[in-house]
């Protein structure tokens, strides 16, 4: 790769994402004297809860943290790009990649001003672009036979010998073993979280020193993967727990490793550095009861249910349904995606559009959105644009005020105008109503039947622990203040607050703030300046992948039941 260039400062920055981590783990952790690196940096710095953005989801929440801007900006909402203005396509089998930002990240920015910028492993950063200094790209990443171009510089994607991102061989050898009642194997998550997170620390500490980076990013993604799979063996209060299971610490082991892995950074960077440790959202149980928009708006009337739709919900077809996802669980991968794609199909045609109001645009398993049909957008719309608002008022103030019918609880936790979120040029692809559901609650697609139905067990055996919007943060170095957080800190904030650290001009087109509480009165005593930059991208830009590319993509998306 040639010789190092001299590089900005002398000072180095490290920011280390633990992709999913929750202080809910880490706090009980360091009582019990396990995470003292962690502990360390909490005790002489600055932590708190960091928001994600809504969807809390890996996508949006990483392309936040690098841009300092909300999805509405480059349409990342999903993994997949959206559509609001179609029926049945609501999602596009195209992923989104990194050609709808690069170039518009707080580490291009960087670059710019001269420093050496390393990037390891960041989710959503496939293809690789051009930087100063090093990118490997991140989940989804394909496997490199599919495309060896993983990494920038390129020659970089032939030197390293291992692969740092799960492929999809290793994605499916962790899946089907009966006896794990259609769990993926805990001990190939484990193994392979520990390896992955060494080796991704190895081939960085290694690129940092041969190319003198100023400031480096690691992305480590296990913790999340096990999370997502493990979480009933480690919380006594899931639904499928069971007490004295040989799994039970393995989360907590990957917390461990993080933490040693934390230790040697520290030591080969230097403590007199900046550390940051954020994750892209928390985590907790799946589990809780469903709750099925599209019925309670039939219900409300709202929607027209078809006649295939009340069929649907006749006990022999509820019978057969559960029968094919028994079946389900226990194929490959290949098999899932067939029985899954036959399933959305099945499902089409229980709406009369024709007739129909307002309906359910699926998000993610903690967020809704609400499509009004407007007249000129959707194919059949009825809503003229006059009733919009008024309709969405409307929509917004009784859905505010769902209880469940069992036990009186509120379903739904926040309500939002798309406005209210997001702001861009993307803006108008997020559906009309964003819905934040309470965590014991999540997403149903029902359509004529009850509004509330309990969780197959099913649904539970693979996936068991499942996003929350609370986030990490955590700070420590010069000029880093004691203590907590005082802001509201959302991940659109890391971005700023690293540049106000590095003692640099903040772009005025970033959106998040400065967490002013991170520093000492000292360095707040000089105040942030900005500037007006020209970001060095075309937007819209397709990155052309290959359709083998995008399917090794969507199969690692499936493996965590993303798609």
């Amino acid at each position: 790769m040639g010789s190092a260039i001299q590089s900005k400062s002398k000072l180095k920055t490290m920011i280390i994402g633990l992709d999913g981590a929750t202080f809910d783990l880490i706090l009980p952790l360091i009582k019990r004297g396990k995470l003292p690196n962690m502990q360390k940096m909490m005790g002489n710095g600055v932590h708190g809860i960091l928001q994600s953005t809504i969807p809390s989801l890996s996508a949006p929440a990483w392309v936040a943290f690098m841009t300092g801007k909300n999805p509405g900006h480059y349409g990342t909402y999903h993994f997949r790009k959206i559509n609001i203005n179609d029926y049945d396509n609501i999602y596009s089998q195209d992923l989104i990649d990194s050609s709808m930002f690069r170039g518009a990240t707080f580490f291009d920015y960087l670059g710019q001003l001269g420093y050496r910028v390393g990037v390891m492993t960041v989710p959503v950063t496939y293809p690789p672009w051009e930087v100063n200094g090093f990118m490997v790209s991140g989940y989804p990443c394909p496997d490199p036979h599919e495309n060896p171009n993983f990494a920038f510089p390129s020659e970089l994607s032939r030197d390293l010998p291992e692969n740092l991102n799960w492929t999809e061989k290793e994605s499916s050898d962790a899946i089907p073993k009966e006896e794990m009642r259609g769990a993926r194997d805990p001990q190939d998550i484990l193994n392979g979280g520990l390896t992955m997170m060494s080796r991704r620390t190895a081939y960085t500490l290694k690129l940092m020193e041969q190319l003198d980076c100023d400031v480096t990013i690691l992305v480590w993604g296990a913790i999340d993967r096990a999370q997502h799979m493990l979480w009933k063996y480690h919380d006594p209060g899931h639904v499928l727990h069971e007490p004295n299971n040989r799994f039970k610490t393995y989360i907590e082991r990957l917390y461990c490793h993080a933490d040693a892995l934390l230790g040697d950074i520290m030591t080969h960077v230097g403590q007199e550095a900046h550390f940051f440790i954020v994750s892209d959202h928390g985590f907790g149980p799946k589990q809780g009861s469903r709750f099925h928009l599209n019925a309670w708006l039939n219900q409300q009337g709202y929607l027209k249910a078809t006649l295939k739709a009340r069929l649907m919900n006749n006990p022999l077809t509820k019978t057969l349904k559960g029968a094919v996802l028994k079946f389900a669980a226990k194929l490959d991968n290949s098999g899932q995606k067939k029985i899954m794609k036959a399933k959305q199909t099945f499902n089409r045609g229980t709406i009369d559009f024709n007739e129909t109001l307002a309906y359910r645009f699926p998000i993610d398993e903690q967020t809704e959105g609400v499509v009004i049909n407007l007249k000129g957008r959707q194919p059949s719309g009825i809503v003229v644009e006059e009733e919009f608002e008024s309709l969405r008022t409307e929509l917004i103030e009784r859905l505010g005020g769902v209880q469940d019918t069992i036990n009186g609880r509120r379903v739904i936790r926040r309500c939002f105008r798309r406005e209210e979120l997001y702001k861009g040029d993307k803006a108008p692809e997020a559906p009309d109503i964003i819905i934040v559901l309470d965590e014991e609650y999540f997403p149903g697609a029902g359509v004529a039947g009850a509004v509330f139905s309990p969780t197959p067990q099913i649904y539970l055996e693979t996936i068991s622990g499942n996003h929350r919007p609370e986030g990490i943060f955590m700070a420590h170095g010069p000029d880093i203040s004691t203590g907590k957080l005082q802001e509201n800190a959302g991940i659109m904030d890391v971005a700023p607050t690293v540049l106000y650290a590095l003692g640099e001009k903040i772009p005025r087109d970033i959106e998040g703030k400065i967490l002013r509480s991170v520093f000492s009165a000292e360095r707040l005593k000089k105040a942030p300046e900005f500037v007006d930059r020209k970001v060095d991208m075309e937007f819209d830009i397709a990155a052309d992948l290959s359709e083998a590319e995008q399917e090794s993509m969507r199969t690692k998306l499936q493996d965590l039941g993303y798609l």
